[in-house]
């Protein structure tokens, strides 16, 4: 770019705060903020560890701001209804830095009712996430609340705005034929390698001295199947010599036998915990009942994991079987068995899939990334 062309000036918007949200987010944000064709600014929210400060870059941390979420639960409540500390930032950095593209990362729930308003004043892409709802055990009143409301948001955003971004191939072909006169865009599902998670060194204490364990990481819900990883190894008794750890917070929908060789680290787990949680497994497994895009794959191929998934649709696009993983009938516990004995025991097959998951990840370095966000931008 020469010294006479101006920046292309973006605003991105990350207003929700899971732990996968902001991974996916910051890596997005920070492509682009490489870039020196664009400007980049963003508006971000945080909730005590579940922040975007260690994940941003230093670059695209200079013009960011920073909202951090109301403690009470009333406040939190209010302000997902009337989000005016949200509703005046992304006015005023618009203003003042005179940028008219927003790109909203993370569903952004709160903004639905809004949405009408600020259309006519900027153009807005939307990176849709879930286009049906995942399975889930939806228990008690306010969860229930919640849940309907996250859905009746995604709807009323999708029907809105004009720009609608995803990370799922399949989901981008239901979305052409759902809505023709629509703008719908398609990337590659960034890598979400913040520099804490590939420079992390630290060991989970409940693992300390455990290696070549079979490992699930991710929130614990009711769509992920665990329930078939669970029987897989239980029913098993060679995969019962082996070590399986669960790690991720959530609620198990399903009931375990005490098992010393069951490890299940139930609570957030640390960006600068994940490498090694990676480095040192035998194999991670991710039995999916559903899913329509994911990173949890991309982080087995970067610390040279052996992956092995279920066949739906989402991890045949970015899993290609007996080359960067193995993929095994869904819902199926037994041949999810055979699978995982497969990776443990067949040395020459881990060999390939290590040398496949590094050719594929060249498809997932942030230049990558960035050139395709920059196709979409196209018009800025």
């Amino acid at each position: 770019m020469s010294e006479n062309t101006q920046k292309k000036k973006i605003l991105f918007i990350c207003s929700e705060y899971a732990a996968g949200m902001i991974s996916f987010a910051s890596t997005i944000i920070n492509a682009v903020a490489d870039n020196p064709d664009y400007e980049v600014h963003s508006v971000v929210v945080s909730r005590g560890i579940l922040s975007y400060q260690q994940t941003l870059s230093s670059k695209a941390k200079r013009n960011a701001k920073f909202i951090e979420c109301p403690t009470t639960k009333i406040a939190r409540l209010l302000n997902r209804m009337y989000p005016i500390q949200l509703l005046k930032t992304i006015n005023k950095m618009c203003q003042l830095h005179n940028i008219g593209t927003i790109h909203c990362l993370t569903a952004e729930y709160s903004l639905a009712n809004y949405f009408k308003k600020l259309k006519k004043r900027y153009t807005i892409y939307f990176t849709l996430h879930d286009l049906q709802p995942h399975e889930a055990k939806i228990k008690g009143l306010k969860r229930r609340f919640f849940e309907n409301h996250f859905m009746k948001s995604t709807d009323k955003n999708i029907k809105i705005l004009d720009y609608i971004v995803t990370c799922s191939h399949s989901q981008y072909q239901k979305l052409l034929l759902q809505f023709p006169d629509k703008h719908i865009y398609y990337h590659h599902f960034p890598s979400l390698i913040t520099p804490l998670i590939a420079t992390g060194v630290d060991v989970c204490p409940e693992l300390t001295g455990k290696k070549n364990y079979i490992l699930f990481f991710g929130r614990i819900e009711l769509y992920k199947g665990l329930e078939y990883l669970y029987q897989a190894f239980v029913t098993d008794e060679i995969l019962r010599e082996n070590i399986l750890v669960l790690a991720g917070h959530g609620q198990y929908s399903f009931t375990m036998i005490d098992d010393a060789n069951i490890i299940k680290i139930n609570r957030f787990i640390n960006d600068s915990e994940i490498a090694e949680l990676f480095k040192n497994a035998a194999c991670v497994v991710y039995p999916y009942i559903s899913a329509t895009q994911s990173g949890v794959a991309m982080l087995a191929y970067y610390f040279s994991t052996p992956v092995i998934a279920s066949n739906i649709d989402y991890f045949k696009e970015c899993i290609e079987n007996e080359k960067t993983g193995l993929l095994f009938e869904n819902k199926d516990s037994f041949d999810l068995s055979q699978k995982i004995k497969r990776i443990l025991q067949d040395v020459e097959l881990r060999e390939v899939i290590n040398k496949e998951q590094k050719k594929f990840l060249e498809n997932y370095t942030q230049d990558a990334l960035a050139k395709e966000l920059d196709q979409i931008y196209n018009f800025i």
